[in-house]
């Protein structure tokens, strides 16, 4: 079960000295040496992102290999939508990368089907310290109780914003404690303010989705692994975005059929200068402002139901191939990039923030401004927010293709919200079942 507690809270605060910034526990200061251990020398590491991370991730593999003599590291990464292809057709030749970048979603799936290491042998004897990790973060990347992926960075849903075309428009930002249905007329307020062809959200990102149904129920999934939401509530969700997009609020179904082709950074409406609101995770914040010369800013997304449905959740993970050739080496790779205080700096929060005290204690003060931001409202409304108190199931990343399905057909083929609502309500249930 997720645990409640303050992401940040007190932990920003602590000194380093108190986290214990040593080799083994906190943040390390580098050094390292060979492989003693049998393994193979080399590993091969794959993620998904854009360039700015594979910049990121490609200076931390150089400075893991300076402190690891003798071993190799081959990196491979792709956009979000051509990576779990490329990892399915590795995985059915018993060819998967030795560090493999997973969402929470995946990690049930990939080991169930038998292909993650086990890692608590490795924390056992210290080779990944997770003494100093965020639990709720740990236990995301735990399946029936044993650890299966480490948390790489966590982040929260958020509404992200064009600062700058705010003020252009001569509109505050709206409340953290708006409603749904103020939103919606705040909305219409800024649109008949902005320029042509630009519109004041982009609701797609599907943080939105489980964020909404989490305030109107305890979990997006009931405990045997059903969607817990009824049809008509999902026929709410998508009538409320039609209505707004109908009225010229909402983007169009065809930058949403680009956005949903192409999800880099660099393709997203608000990135493009095309929409003012985005829903997304706190760590696209950094990674839309740099591609930007407008000023990004973040709020709560508006609340509705019954308690809040925001959470915190591990951004990313990195497994271990159950087929790796080098395991001992594929975990110190881990421990290194989650502890190392180069590789700290390197990274950022790019990836989220750093899941461990000592590491965000030690990358706080080093980020940019826009980067602060992302810190800062986690530490405002970590504490605000309502962890999940289960794993998502197996599939839920089909729910969330049918979920793109169901939008789509509303907003380019003309279907109504409530039958696309029942077609989704389908397709959620085969996915869940298959």
């Amino acid at each position: 079960m997720t645990t409640r507690r303050a992401f940040l809270g007190a932990a920003l605060g602590a000194s380093a000295a108190a986290a214990g910034l040593t080799a083994c526990s906190g943040v390390a200061g580098g050094g390292g040496g060979g492989n003693s251990t049998g393994d193979s020398t080399e590993i091969l590491v794959n993620w998904w992102g854009g360039d700015d991370r594979a910049k990121r991730t490609q200076q931390v593999i150089s400075l893991f290999g300076k402190a690891h003599a003798g071993v190799k590291v081959t990196a491979s990464f792709s956009d979000f939508n051509s990576y779990f292809q490329k990892l399915n057709t590795q995985a059915a030749g018993g060819g998967l990368p030795d560090v493999i970048q997973l969402g929470g979603g995946y990690v049930p799936q990939y080991m169930r089907k038998g292909q993650l290491l086990e890692l608590t042998k490795y924390v056992d004897d210290k080779t990944i310290d997770i003494s100093d990790i965020d639990k709720g973060q740990i236990e995301q990347g735990q399946v029936d109780g044993k650890l299966y992926a480490v948390t790489i960075g966590g982040n929260m849903p958020g509404l992200i914003y064009n600062k700058s075309m705010l003020e252009r428009a001569g509109v505050e930002p709206p409340a953290a404690d708006i409603t749904w249905n103020a939103f919606a007329d705040y909305l219409r307020t800024l649109q008949a303010k902005l320029p042509t062809g630009v519109y004041a959200v982009d609701h797609l990102e599907g943080p939105l989705f489980t964020t909404w149904m989490r305030q109107r129920y305890p979990e997006e999934y009931t405990p045997d692994y059903k969607v817990a939401y009824s049809e008509a509530d999902v026929t709410e969700y998508l009538q409320y975005w039609q209505e707004l997009r109908a009225a010229g609020v909402n983007i169009t179904g065809q930058l949403e059929a680009a956005e949903i082709a192409n999800s880099a950074a660099n393709a997203a409406p608000i990135a493009l200068g095309k929409a003012v609101f985005a829903s997304q995770w706190t760590n696209y914040l950094g990674q839309f402002q740099i591609l930007m010369k407008d000023e990004l800013a973040m709020t709560r997304l508006p609340s509705g139901g019954k308690q809040a449905g925001d959470f915190v959740q591990a951004s990313q993970f990195f497994s271990v191939a159950a087929t790796s050739k080098a395991p001992q080496t594929a975990a110190q790779f881990i421990n290194f990039f989650i502890h190392d205080a180069g590789a700290l700096k390197i990274l950022g929060v790019e990836r989220g923030v750093p899941a461990s005290a000592a590491a965000r204690d030690l990358v706080t003060p080093t980020l940019k401004p826009y980067d602060q931001v992302q810190v800062q409202f986690m530490s405002d409304y970590a504490v605000k927010a309502r962890p999940k108190s289960q794993l998502d199931p197996d599939n839920s990343a089909a729910v969330g293709d049918a979920l793109n399905r169901a939008e789509q057909s509303v907003a380019l083929n003309h279907v109504s919200p409530a039958a696309a609502a029942k077609k989704f309500m389908s397709d959620a249930a085969k996915a869940l079942t298959s």
